[in-house]
């Protein structure tokens, strides 16, 4: 069964659970499971790039944004920011007397990006993060997580789904599956990213 929009994806749910009496829940099943893998999934497939104007010691992160990947600074040479947590960076700030630019930064309230410590100059922030895919609203609509991995929508709309009917057993044997899933894609993608392209050895007899 081919999964490529919300529309096929309630009917998989429908069919995987052998139930027709739910589709007024069906929307809530896939919402929930959209919600876990925007809190769980990081992933290159949800990669995205931004500038950031770093100015003044906060800056809005951008749209989507659900966590930091890397942050530097296009300024020559380049400076890449340590990423830290707010706590820590408030001893950075209280610590480092003023400078020209930033060395750490840590992200508060979930979309904004602080800066530390006090700096004077102004730089362009060249900031690598993990986007939200696209919300799934209306039937014929996708996203870059159920184009790619069908099944993490399916595992997770169908934890969801026998949550509601109050059955354990199979909440528990999806949502295993769904929590699976999700962590083989972030070690399978993150490891591919790092790996680097692939040379072929050469062949008997070649020139090298």
């Amino acid at each position: 069964m081919s999964i490529a929009n919300l529309g096929e994806l309630k009917a998989a749910l429908a069919g995987w659970a052998t139930r027709a009496d739910l589709d007024a829940q069906m929307d809530d099943f896939v919402g929930w499971a959209h919600q876990e893998i925007r809190r769980r999934l990081r992933g290159p497939a949800l990669h995205a790039r931004a500038d950031v104007a770093v100015a003044a010691e906060t800056a809005p992160a951008p749209d989507g944004f659900l966590a930091a990947r890397r942050l530097y600074l296009d300024v020559t040479p380049r400076r890449v920011l340590r990423q830290t947590d707010a706590a820590s960076l408030a001893d950075v700030a209280a610590s480092l007397a003023l400078c020209d630019y930033p060395s750490h930064f840590a992200v508060e309230g979930g979309d904004t990006l602080v800066f530390a410590p006090l700096f004077g100059g102004q730089a362009t922030g060249k900031l690598l993060y993990y986007r939200a895919p696209d919300a799934l609203a209306q039937d014929g609509d996708s996203n870059v997580v159920l184009a790619k991995y069908p099944f993490l929508y399916l595992w997770g709309g169908l934890e969801a789904l026998y949550r509601y009917l109050e059955d354990d057993a199979n909440c528990d044997r999806y949502g295993g599956l769904f929590g699976a899933l999700i962590d083989s894609v972030n070690a399978c993608e993150t490891a591919d990213a790092l790996r680097g392209p692939l040379v072929a050895p050469a062949g008997s007899g070649a020139v090298v």
